[in-house]
């Protein structure tokens, strides 16, 4: 939020930032420790300049690694930060995304993740298959190799040997049915008793999140 002071002295608040009772807004912050170098952070910083409402803060840490390697850069931040010193650090989160791709102790790292109250928005086989829900259902497993070549085909500019940018003006029209159909999947997955087997993915929860506390915004 902003730190600066008017001519009076007094620190300019930003309206944005004052509730009717003239207090200040609480933000979040959100870290993120991104497995990918374009895919997910260039999309996180997309909705959270469209739907953030200067709400809500992404702290981007791009290719940080591999899932496990992720994890134990997020639990270092974790215990560096401590304890939170008043409201506004309250509302920190710091999350995980990375893909089941062909990585090892995929597994071991979700569950570390969760033990030390780092939040985890994982794609099973890839952050591609969220991209292709924009366009329409899926429910088949299927390779990361074939749900590029899907996405490419779904999503005009989409190009998964040139930096994997997904293109959020053709997307955010359909962000909510996104969302319901990530959802819808997940309970598939429950019913069948596999979850977070392929097809799989939650990183809806965590664009849910960035766009519930922007609050002003509304999608499209």
């Amino acid at each position: 939020m902003s730190r600066g002071r008017s001519k009076g002295g007094k620190r300019d608040i930003p309206s944005i930032e004052r509730r009717k009772t003239g207090r200040l807004l609480p933000r979040i912050r959100i870290t993120v420790f991104c497995e990918g170098k374009n895919s997910e952070p260039e999309y996180l910083k997309t909705v959270t300049g469209i739907y953030g409402n200067q709400l809500v803060e992404i702290v981007l840490e791009r290719a940080a690694g591999v899932p496990i390697t992720l994890v134990e850069k997020a639990i270092s931040e974790l215990k560096r930060r401590g304890r939170p010193k008043n409201s506004f650090e309250q509302n920190d989160q710091i999350w995980v995304a990375f893909d089941r791709d062909d990585h090892p102790k995929v597994p071991q790292a979700i569950n570390a993740a969760k033990q030390s109250g780092i939040c985890v928005a994982y794609s099973n086989p890839c952050f591609e298959l969220w991209g292709i829900l924009h366009f329409g259902d899926h429910d088949a497993p299927i390779s990361r190799h074939a749900a590029q070549k899907l996405l490419s085909k779904l999503m005009p500019g989409y190009d998964p040997n040139k930096g994997k940018y997904l293109n959020f003006d053709l997307a955010s029209a359909s962000l909510g049915e996104a969302s319901a159909r990530a959802k819808k999947m997940r309970q598939r997955r429950i019913s069948e008793s596999k979850p977070l087997e392929n097809p799989y993915t939650d990183f809806d929860v965590l664009v849910d999140l960035i766009i519930a506390n922007g609050r002003k915004l509304k999608r499209h």
